[in-house]
C-alpha cells in the first residue's frame, strides 16, 4: 500500500517517504491535508481509509480522520482512492504543536486500508508543504501568532463584559 494526494497540477500522486504532503484550505475553511491511497487485496467497494498525523518526536496526533471509500481500477497498477473528490480521501484536519510555524516540519503520516478481510497500514515521514503558489504566504504563517489555529482571541469591545454595558448613559 502507498498512500497518496493530489499532485500540485491536480492529479493522482503517491506520497513518498520524506516528501511533501500538501496544506490545501478546506472547503468549510481552515487547513487540512487531502490523503488517500492505492492498494492491492482490498475490496475495490466499502475501504475503511484513516489517516493519522504525528509528531516523530514523541507520537503525539496532530490530525487524524477516518472514512469509508471506494477504490478505482487503475491501468496497469494497484486499485486507489480517487484523490480529485474529497470525499474519497481522508479530510485530515490538523492542530499546531506550536507558534514556530509549519510548513517544512516532519510529521509522520500513518496510513491504513482496510476491508472485511484484509488490512494493509503504512508509514511515511512526510514535510508538509504549501501546494499553492499563491497560498504560499498563508501556508507558511499557520500556527504562527498572526494566522491559523493558534491565533489570538479578538480583544472583546469596551464594556462587553460588564453587567451594565447596555445601560451605558442611562
Amino acid at each position: 500500500m502507498w498512500p497518496a494526494q493530489q499532485g500540485l497540477g491536480g492529479g493522482y500522486q503517491d506520497v513518498l517517504d520524506g516528501g511533501p504532503l500538501y496544506i490545501r484550505s478546506a472547503p468549510q475553511g481552515g487547513s487540512i491535508f487531502f490523503v488517500g491511497a492505492r492498494a492491492s487485496g482490498l475490496a475495490p467497494c466499502g475501504v475503511t481509509l484513516r489517516a493519522v498525523l504525528r509528531a516523530p518526536e514523541d507520537g503525539t496526533v496532530v490530525g487524524e480522520e477516518e472514512r469509508n471509500v471506494d477504490l478505482a481500477a487503475r491501468a496497469g497498477d494497484w486499485p486507489a482512492t480517487d484523490v480529485a473528490d474529497n470525499t474519497e480521501v481522508a479530510n485530515v484536519f490538523f492542530r499546531c504543536l506550536s507558534d514556530a510555524g509549519f510548513a517544512g516540519r516532519p510529521l509522520w503520516l500513518d496510513v491504513t486500508a482496510s476491508d472485511a478481510h484484509a488490512t494493509a497500514t503504512t508509514r511515511a515521514t512526510v514535510l508538509p508543504s504549501c501546494a499553492a503558489e499563491g497560498e504560499a504566504a498563508w501556508c507558511h504563517a499557520l500556527c504562527t501568532q498572526s494566522i491559523g489555529p493558534h491565533a489570538p482571541p479578538a480583544e472583546p469591545p469596551p464594556d462587553a463584559g460588564s453587567a451594565d454595558a447596555g445601560d451605558a448613559g442611562s
